[in-house]
């Protein structure tokens, strides 16, 4: 089968994806595969892949149908939540990484057992060791504005040249 909405997408995620590790590349010389396959970075390939969903939708069904204006509504939605809650998450990631790199020496990181509690006393909240939360936290989750934005103007263009080529 060959969906064109979805081979558009696909290559719009592609080339953001592929962008995202040769700007790593072009910084620090070395490739980085947790850039290629991981969120967050210039561009948001978030954005990119629901603008070319958008776009695609809109060439091939038209800009005046209600699919369209659904897919223009979930880009909206995706892009606000990447530039915002996503990103604020990776904010509150990088906070918490400092507070628990000031309280947990360097043994206690790597090996991350819980310390003990006196029998006498009430238990306090689960620690990361028994929640698994894996320590560092990640921090690259969202995006800024311009991220989402590149993002979004890289899938618009990448629906009009897959329809443009595929035509």
């Amino acid at each position: 089968m060959r969906n064109d909405i979805l081979l558009t997408v696909f290559c719009a995620w592609l080339a953001a994806q592929l962008i995202k590790a040769a700007i790593e590349f072009w910084f620090t010389r070395r490739i980085t595969w947790r850039v290629l396959f991981g969120m967050g970075g210039m561009p948001s390939s978030h954005s990119a892949s629901v603008t070319s969903l958008s776009t695609a939708v809109g060439l091939h069904v038209g800009f005046n149908s209600a699919l369209f204006a659904v897919t223009a509504i979930l880009a909206a939605i995706v892009m606000t939540d990447a530039a915002g809650v996503r990103r604020a998450a990776g904010r509150h990631a990088s906070v918490l990484n400092w507070l628990l790199s000031d309280f947990l020496d360097e043994e206690e990181q790597a090996d991350q057992t819980p310390p003990e509690q006196p029998s006498n006393m009430p238990p306090e909240q689960p620690s990361s060791f028994e929640m698994n939360i894996p320590l560092p936290l990640q921090e690259l989750l969202g995006h800024t504005p311009v991220q989402v934005v590149v993002g979004g103007l890289l899938g618009i263009v990448a629906a009009v040249v897959y329809y443009t080529i595929a035509m």
